[in-house]
């Protein structure tokens, strides 16, 4: 995660200086980073897992990503 750091502070220093972000904007690219990184780390795990677990595990992934399309977030 250190690797990610300083990008992550950029965007918090640039997008309200810079950018003149609105807090509504900066909470939404936080919140979309968030989902991105929390999906990366599912696909690691994915990789990692036994055959049976990842089928299982991806069948979870897709079924999260199918609810959040509904939803529009």
């Amino acid at each position: 995660m250190t690797l990610l750091a300083p990008h992550i502070a950029f965007l918090q220093q640039r997008l309200p200086i810079e950018w003149r972000a609105s807090p509504n904007t900066r909470d939404s690219y936080a919140h979309a980073l968030r989902l991105m990184f929390e999906y990366a780390s599912d696909c690691i795990k994915l990789l990692v897992g036994a055959p049976a677990e990842r089928d299982a595990e991806c069948r979870c992934a897709w079924r999260r990503i199918a609810l959040v399309s509904e939803r529009g977030t």
